[in-house]
């Protein structure tokens, strides 16, 4: 069961994305989080990252960019088989052309995460 984590400071968002993935009855395991910090905390611990990371980019206190650079630092070994996509309403030519440059970034996606979007990411079909 591929393990999803959900990093949002907008709950609402973050119960969308959900209820999009839950539509593709996949099986998934979902946690979601508003707080990047918690999420980042979590992510240092455990033993094996989530298989996706859908990271919003504007957060306050820890943005999206941030957050990945410290599991860069920390853990790119592991980061590279995980899926990290930005899922953002970012539409900063500046944010995509660093999505596009990041190896560890698979999808640069703008908010709400569409069911043509979870299928091509998730499941491998479009």
């Amino acid at each position: 069961m591929a393990l999803i984590y959900l990093i949002d400071d907008n709950e609402g968002f973050n119960v969308l994305t959900q209820k999009v993935i839950e539509s593709l009855n996949g099986g998934f395991q979902i946690e979601k989080f508003s707080d990047p910090d918690e999420a980042l905390d979590k992510m240092l611990e455990m033993d094996k990252l989530p298989d996706y990371i859908f990271l919003d980019i504007n957060m306050p206190r820890l943005d999206g960019w941030e957050l990945l650079s410290i599991l860069e630092g920390e853990r790119q070994d592991e980061l590279k088989a995980s899926k990290v996509i930005m899922l953002t309403t970012s539409i900063l030519p500046s944010d995509m052309e660093r999505a596009e440059e990041n190896e560890n970034v698979k999808y640069y996606i703008n908010k709400p995460l569409s069911e043509y979007y979870a299928n091509k990411i998730l499941i491998g079909v479009e």
